[in-house]
């Protein structure tokens, strides 16, 4: 950092990744006087990529949307960024069980998780509402084969980077409610990457932003809250936690009203790798590039070739215990475990990528892990609903509280602006709106840009 740290700010907004980012620029549209300071030397969170040798972005942290995910549609349409579809087209992939028994599988957890599907059923009800059920308590009631089963856990583990035994039941339905959309999560990426709007929305905060400025201790002293940080101390009229559970339990004093809601959460445990080949050689098969591996649970594949002429590529996730696992190990040790299991759903051609990047995400520093943090068998029912307070001017802001769209980026814009709302109701304010409406938005790609065969 080559400038000093303010003492003093109206707001002071901790972590730039997509909510941080979201909040500081709604409150500085509002005219407030908002210090957004960041531990990395880079904005994004969970977002981030880097560049290939042919300047193409590579996706290494969060990436797919849907155009149910208006927020991130406005933003990107505002700072002149290009959603393209991405491929959908034919058969998913399975190893170790036969495709219509995996679909039944997942097709039925889908179905557990619907809360509208059983809110007659008053044991379901029961279980739903008692902290100490387990989703794998729930699926084990269903008495499901043993190939269902680990199907499912697989499919978990992928999803939401924790094992069915390690995330609480009510929390699970939670979040599938919140997905407030009926279409998959896989319909389109940004041409120019998800962390080039993290990068725009930065650059219109200006001198606003501190990057590598780690922050130490939150508290709350003589009607203002103290940000202690490696370059000081800020005293602020308020604060807004915009950091994941995992982190911010760490910065708050451990007799602090947030913290039994902060220690609710685990961090998920994710490494994603990409690679890219010299043709889209699975489409020539009939495959859709989907995956999802009973054999090595929390494992799965997609398809992110940019439509239009992108480089040929596979995503790889690994998600939940084997990502711990797999995260010990050196890195070619890594590959040589994804390339044998790659070579073995799409042949010999996966094997060999022109080139290949990864991202670990298991006990990052800064974010703790990915995709998201998640709620613990018995640890408190809802502990969002208590991080969303306003309380000793102080409130906190992440995906894993988002009302809608929970562990997407989305979720973590529209938490992020909810923050700001409830920091200027405090100050009196009513908030101007952020952008412009997406009128027509998706009309003009489904013409523009079809997924390449």
């Amino acid at each position: 950092m080559n400038r000093s740290l303010p003492t003093q700010a109206e707001v002071v907004v901790i972590g730039a990744g997509m909510t941080g980012l979201s909040a500081a620029s709604l409150l500085h549209q509002n005219g407030l006087n908002v210090c957004l300071i960041e531990a990395q030397a880079s904005v994004g969170g969970r977002v981030c990529s880097e560049k290939d040798s042919h300047g193409q972005r590579i996706e290494l942290g969060a990436q797919a949307f849907n155009r149910d995910m208006k927020t991130l549609a406005r933003a990107a349409r505002q700072h002149s960024l290009h959603p393209v579809p991405l491929h959908d087209l034919g058969q998913k992939r399975f190893d170790g069980i036969a495709a219509g028994q995996a679909e039944t599988a997942i097709e039925q957890l889908e179905t557990l998780l619907d809360g509208h599907a059983w809110e007659n059923d008053l044991d379901f009800r029961e279980l739903a509402q008692d902290p100490t059920t387990s989703l794998a308590d729930v699926v084990d009631l269903l008495s499901p084969d043993d190939l269902a089963r680990r199907m499912m856990d697989s499919y978990v583990q992928e999803l939401w980077g924790r094992p069915m035994n390690r995330l609480q039941f009510a929390h699970a339905v939670e979040l599938s409610e919140r997905f407030d959309s009926n279409r998959d999560d896989w319909e389109f990426q940004l041409a120019e990457g998800m962390a080039t709007l993290a990068e725009r929305m930065a650059d219109t905060l200006g001198d606003r932003l501190y990057l590598n400025t780690p922050v130490s201790r939150i508290e709350s002293q003589d009607s203002k809250v103290l940000v202690r940080t490696a370059h000081g101390i800020i005293r602020a009229n308020a604060a807004i936690i915009a950091v994941p559970p995992t982190i911010a339990r760490g910065l708050m004093p451990g007799r602090h009203w947030s913290q039994t809601a902060l220690s609710a959460f685990e961090a998920g445990d994710l490494i994603k790798l990409v690679a890219h080949y010299e043709d889209t050689f699975w489409r020539r098969e009939g495959y859709s590039g989907e995956s999802v591996s009973l054999e090595l649970p929390g494992f799965a594949t997609a398809d992110g070739t940019l439509a239009g002429g992108g480089t040929p590529t596979l995503l790889v996730f690994i998600g939940g215990h084997e990502a711990r696992q797999l995260h010990l190990l050196s890195k070619p040790q890594r590959w040589l475990r994804i390339r044998s299991k790659l070579i073995e759903l799409f042949g010999e051609q996966a094997g060999n990528p022109v080139t290949w990047s990864e991202r670990s995400w298991v006990d990052d520093p800064w974010v703790g892990g990915a995709y998201n943090a998640h709620v613990l068998p018995g640890a408190m029912l809802e502990p969002g609903a208590v991080l969303r307070k306003f309380e000793d001017r102080i409130t906190f802001a992440c995906t894993e509280i988002a009302t809608c769209f929970p562990g997407y980026v989305e979720g973590a814009m529209q938490e992020g602006q909810n923050a700001a709302e409830r920091v200027l109701s405090s100050f009196g304010h009513s908030s101007k709106p952020g952008s412009a409406p997406v009128s027509g938005l998706w009309a003009r790609l489904k013409a523009k840009f079809q997924p390449q065969p």
